[in-house]
């Protein structure tokens, strides 16, 4: 008594897991995608940027107070 034989069924799942893939990949936009890397926006990541570099600045300018 063996294990039972799944690869017809593995290979239909791959089947449509790989059509399901590419029927996504060529319905995507640019615009969308960046929409789903960037979710916040590029405006909510420059905003980001400048804040962590504000408050990177603001401790050597602390640091130079102490001395």
């Amino acid at each position: 008594m063996g294990l039972p034989d799944v690869a017809p069924l593995q290979e239909e799942m791959l089947r449509e897991l790989k059509e399901r893939t590419m029927a996504n990949v060529a319905s995507l936009q640019p615009s969308e995608l960046l929409k789903a890397w960037f979710p916040m926006g590029i405006d909510g990541w420059l905003a980001l940027q400048k804040e962590f570099w504000n408050q990177m600045t603001s401790i050597g300018r602390q640091d130079d107070d102490k001395i």
